[in-house]
């Protein structure tokens, strides 16, 4: 005669699969003339044995699976990081900006001129992109060359003292790049030159190439001497540089601007009122303020 379960060990068989249960039921019902046959025992015990292989089975396929939609999820957020992310710094209308570089080297960037780079700058790569005119003094890395990329030119240099002037659309002046101290390679589309301590090259404007090399000149070091410089320059290129470079409205209304010629230089942290006013004496000409900005007449 089958002995029923203990009330003990009933709430662990109402965890066993329902195929155990079964049979489990059928053996302690005191019904010596239902038998269990050894066909049904198997036929119940194998079909116990597949869930519990298939449960682990599903568990370890569940955790495979989300491991993977983890790591893909990881890989298109850092894929995504490194790739679209850049870090950018704009120097405000009428100042000058210094920015030190993750690598150490620094920047001083003129008047409304922006600069780029993307992330791990300095551990493999250091290279920026530049929109403007900026003055670098670059941490010496021979393994990890340093590229400046601007509108027309590409400089790369391993660690010196230069300044590159090259803005979108060739305004203001004529894209160039000049070292201090070190020596750098300057490249566009057409040409490649060396540059050495105090040497300069620009792009030429009838053929696009680059210049011959020459040596520096302070006309083009702005940043270095903290100067502006113009060299025979109509008043109305003149003044349009210094509304760029101040963020202000000048209107120049004179019957003849192209008469009217500036050479010389100002201080970069000069007011415009007093670069103004400067103007108007020297040339005999008369200035109005007006909201944001002025006007220029004779």
């Amino acid at each position: 005669m089958t002995k029923k379960p203990k009330p003990s060990n009933i709430h662990e068989l109402r965890n066993l699969p329902e195929d155990l249960q079964e049979m489990w039921d059928l053996a302690g019902e005191n019904k010596p003339e239902q038998v269990v046959s050894e066909r049904e025992t198997e036929h119940a015990l194998a079909s116990i044995w597949g869930k519990i292989e298939q449960k682990p089975q599903e568990k370890r396929s569940s955790r495979r699976w989300m491991f993977t939609v983890a790591a893909s999820l990881l890989f298109a957020f850092f894929t995504g990081y490194f790739t679209l992310y850049t870090h950018t710094e704009i120097a405000p209308a009428g100042e000058t900006l210094s920015v030190t570089l993750p690598d150490g080297s620094t920047v001083t960037l003129n008047s409304s001129t922006e600069i780029s780079y993307k992330p791990l700058f300095g551990l493999t790569h250091r290279n920026v992109h530049l929109n403007g005119e900026a003055s670098f003094d670059v941490v010496s890395d021979p393994g990890l060359a340093f590229t400046v990329h601007s509108p027309q030119l590409q400089t790369v240099v391993l660690g010196t003292v230069f300044e590159v002037s090259d803005w979108k659309h060739g305004v203001f002046t004529t894209p160039g790049v000049q070292v201090f101290k070190g020596s750098v390679s300057v490249s566009n589309s057409l040409a490649e030159v060396q540059l050495n301590d105090n040497e300069m090259v620009f792009i030429d404007k009838e053929s696009n190439g680059l210049s011959a090399v020459t040596k520096g000149s302070p006309d083009f070091s702005s940043l270095q001497n903290g100067r502006l410089y113009f060299s025979d320059v109509s008043i109305q290129e003149f003044f349009e540089r210094m509304e760029f470079h101040y963020g202000q409205d000048i209107r120049v209304e004179l019957n003849a601007p192209e008469d009217y010629r500036i050479s010389g230089s100002y201080r970069i942290s000069a007011s415009l009122s007093e670069i103004i006013q400067d103007i108007s004496t020297i040339k005999g000409l008369s200035y109005q303020k007006i909201h944001n900005g002025y006007i220029i007449a004779e």
